[in-house]
């Protein structure tokens, strides 16, 4: 479905650029919009996901029109998740330090590798957005 399609091209590019420029939204956002905002995204993204494995653009075998944009989708779910669960319940998930520092923002104790991630999201969203439907073999 072409909703689903779009919706998954802005969540993935809006999210990695949130990812990517993090310093820049947490400057300019009002404290108060924050964590709506967050919720918001993480729903869309966690929703667009899932139905994103399940609704194809064209019915046929096709991984970046499909899975890639999908599970770009639900990786950016996962991040915002554990930012807002973070935020919300003052204690941090248990997670082993390498996918720490991959889904964490950058502070003192982590390496800031979500910018990577956010640029790699974007990648992702333009791609989905200029190829929607190409087959790998």
């Amino acid at each position: 479905m072409l909703q689903f399609y779009f919706l998954a091209v802005i969540c993935t590019f809006l999210t990695g650029l949130y990812f990517a420029f993090n310093q820049f939204f947490i400057e300019r956002i009002p404290e108060n919009l924050k964590m709506p905002l967050l919720d918001t995204a993480f729903i869309l993204c966690a929703v667009t996901g899932i139905l994103k494995l399940f609704l194809v653009v064209q019915p046929d075998v096709v991984i970046i029109g499909d899975l890639l944009p999908a599970i770009a989708c639900l990786v950016a779910a996962f991040c915002l998740f554990l930012e807002i669960f973070d935020a919300q319940a003052g204690k941090v998930i248990p997670l082993p330090p390498v996918i720490r520092d991959i889904v964490s923002p950058e502070t003192e104790t982590t390496g800031g590798f979500r910018k990577y991630l956010g640029f790699l999201l974007m990648v992702i969203g333009i791609l989905h957005f200029f190829i929607p439907a190409v087959r790998v073999f």
